[in-house]
């Protein structure tokens, strides 16, 4: 068991190397891209849906694009 708790570590670790992590107030992580966040960006200022916008409301963050996307949602009283 210890051998596939350290080869999952280690997928881990190369798959955040490559995406951003946010986590989220449940203690679960949401990996995304760049190009990812843009998406759910666009989708803050046109006012439209995006899976990855949602998650980012979850967060509560102020931080980044996810911070920058719950102010522009709230900024229309939508969260």
């Amino acid at each position: 068991m210890g051998r596939l708790r350290t080869r999952l570590e280690r997928l881990e670790g190369r798959v955040e190397a490559t995406h951003d992590v946010l986590t989220l107030p449940n203690g679960s992580r949401a990996l995304y891209t760049q190009p990812g966040a843009l998406r759910a960006l666009g989708a803050a200022i046109r006012g439209g849906e995006e899976p990855l916008l949602a998650r980012f409301l979850q967060a509560e963050t102020t931080e980044g694009i996810p911070g920058l996307c719950r102010a522009l949602v709230g900024s229309r009283g939508g969260g």
